[in-house]
């Protein structure tokens, strides 16, 4: 065992002996001649115990070994972070148990071993390129961990700290809170949780049922995250490519924007789902309080608003069969749905393309656009209103509002792949007033005056849902006023 004091334990060059220096740095080891101290672990003279501290490198080859031999922990560095200039290159031997780095410090492990609880405190740096550390490493306090290849036990802790993995693996349960987390490569294991930090998947593999909470996540191919994600509330997640696996979820207040990628089946939505491109698995469920809202890519069968008011909004992409149970809002602007079933649900088409409509009792549809005839009678009525259509076994046709033609079957007995409007549901057509906007909402149509501000506030008081201007739809709220004034303000063109 060696040991020379110096401040603390120490090792000079000159008092090691016989021991032969490194006058090459390898992989990952700065030159020792960048060091006042130099201490080599390796032949009869091999362990090292105590602490270390500034201007010193230690390099522990096979069969070397740093620790503590009085129970407490082995120091390297002052704990108050003064020390500088201190290196450890772990070749093939170990760091004993229950090791405690501080300040300007850097580990480099190539080969080898780091035992349990390491600790890397006030800035400190580890760096693993190969060899294993066993578990409960933990890193606070603005140190920094790069895995590039070898292996980090399960249970890491991560706290005010810049964790980069880019190879090698990361062991299961691990906790990281503040800092940074970017995962470029290697493998993730299972029950990563994350919290308040800046996290980025852009390659390697994640493990399953992984949490980020708070914190921003970006996601992009060839990143592989397993079953089981949570989006957690306050958590702001950008997929740009890459692939979820089955079972993510997307809690209240968080979000997921997918711009490219895949999310495999049965998704749960209690926050919000932005599609613009990718593809959505089957069986994705919106739960109350929850929005997806698509304008590209494709979204597989079995989207579900759940009872309670999931909300759905179409601008665009391509959805499977679709089901709204109670209390769902379903508002189709563009895009296409193979099949659309309304459950006591509402909904609102101005455009796109449905395959087959099923209107349960209870639910009520609204259709905005103009020519619309029933059974090629031509419907009229004032502008801006729902007129309510309440004939059935007849044919509904249409020009919507963004151009597209309509028909459908306003069958009221149910058959498989045909359109079905129940005698009970509310069906409505809207034609905008020529001339004008949203806003004019009475007579005298193409103006807007006085009796429009009062049909708003008449309409707003009841309810009613034909007012319902602006998100969050299915509900009134300031912002269908805020939308209300903007477009009176328009006025009507001249």
């Amino acid at each position: 065992m060696l040991g020379v004091w110096r401040k603390r334990m120490f090792i000079r060059t000159s008092s090691i002996g016989a021991l032969a220096l490194l006058t090459v740095a390898v992989s990952g080891q700065s030159d020792p001649a960048n060091f006042e101290f130099v201490v080599n672990l390796q032949g009869e003279d091999r362990t090292i115990s105590g602490s270390v501290g500034s201007d010193t490198q230690v390099n522990v080859f096979q069969f070397g070994l740093v620790e503590s031999t009085t129970g407490s922990p082995f120091l390297i560095g002052d704990t108050d972070g003064s020390d500088e200039n201190i290196e450890i290159n772990v070749l093939g031997g170990a760091i004993g148990n229950n090791a405690i780095a501080s300040g300007n410090v850097t580990i480099n492990l190539l080969e080898g071993v780091i035992r349990r609880a390491l600790t890397l405190q006030l800035g400190a740096s580890l760096n693993v390129e190969g060899g294993t550390v066993e578990q409960e490493l933990t890193a606070t306090d603005g140190s920094e961990v790069v895995i590039a290849g070898g292996a980090v036990g399960p249970l890491f802790s991560g706290e005010n700290s810049d964790i980069a993995i880019s190879g090698g693996s990361l062991g299961a349960d691990a906790s990281i809170t503040g800092g940074s987390l970017i995962i470029s490569g290697g493998e993730t294991f299972e029950r990563l949780i994350v919290e308040n930090a800046t996290v980025e998947f852009t390659g390697g593999s994640i493990g399953n049922n992984a949490a980020v909470i708070n914190s921003s996540l970006l996601i992009a191919s060839p990143a592989f995250v397993g079953p089981g994600l949570d989006v957690g509330e306050g958590t702001a997640a950008v997929m740009t490519g890459g692939d979820l696996g089955e079972a993510p979820s997307v809690r209240s207040g968080g979000s997921l924007e997918m711009q490219d990628g895949t999310i495999a089946d049965n998704a749960s939505i209690f926050g919000e789902l932005v599609v613009s491109g990718g593809a959505v698995g089957s069986n994705t469920r919106v739960f109350s309080g929850g929005v997806a809202r698509v304008s590209g890519g494709t979204v597989a069968d079995g989207l579900r608003l759940r009872r309670g008011g999931g909300t759905l909004e179409l601008l665009g992409g391509e959805l499977g069969e679709t089901i709204a149970e109670r209390d769902g809002v379903v508002t189709i602007e563009g895009g296409s749905i193979t099949d659309l079933t309304l459950q006591s649900a509402t909904a609102t088409q101005s455009g796109g393309e449905v395959g087959v409509y099923s209107v349960d009792a209870g639910s009520t549809f609204n259709l905005v656009g103009s020519e619309f005839s029933i059974g090629g009678t031509p419907i009229d009525g004032p502008g801006n209103s729902p007129i309510e259509v309440s004939e059935r076994d007849v044919e509904l046709t249409g020009v919507l509002d963004d151009g597209s033609n309509i028909s459908i079957s306003l069958a009221s007995t149910a058959v498989d792949g045909a359109d079905f409007v129940a005698s009970s549901a509310t069906l409505t057509v809207t034609i905008p007033a020529g001339g004008c906007n949203a806003a004019d909402l009475a007579a005298p149509f193409g103006d807007l005056d006085v009796a429009d501000v009062v049909a708003f506030l008449s309409g707003f008081g009841a309810g009613d849902l034909a007012i319902d201007f602006a998100a969050p739809f299915g509900t009134l709220d300031i912002a269908d006023v805020v939308e209300f004034l903007r477009l009176f303000g328009q006025g009507c063109p001249a």
